[in-house]
């Protein structure tokens, strides 16, 4: 079989809240910035030109781009907070 390697993918989404001073002031404890942050890699394959496979995972010409068994791509999911005193 012979398919198309073309795919379209939401490599990474990052959302970041920055708490507002005027907050951070009526809570106390000299926290002077504050930020949260939602990190996402690898979290949609929108479109794969090759059923069931992530493209972008496959190789490259040096191996003509054949499907050799392999692993699952992996999603990542973080949260970060951010402060400074």
């Amino acid at each position: 079989y012979v398919y198309d390697a073309s795919y379209l993918k939401l490599r990474e989404i990052s959302l970041t809240y920055t708490v507002p001073v005027s907050l951070l002031k009526r809570l106390g404890g000299g926290i002077k910035s504050a930020s949260l942050s939602f990190v996402a890699q690898n979290p949609w394959l929108i479109y794969s030109g090759m059923p069931n496979v992530d493209v972008s995972e496959v190789g490259n010409a040096y191996n003509s781009y054949i499907e050799q068994g392999q692993v699952a791509s992996t999603r990542s999911f973080g949260f970060t907070i951010d402060m400074t005193f």
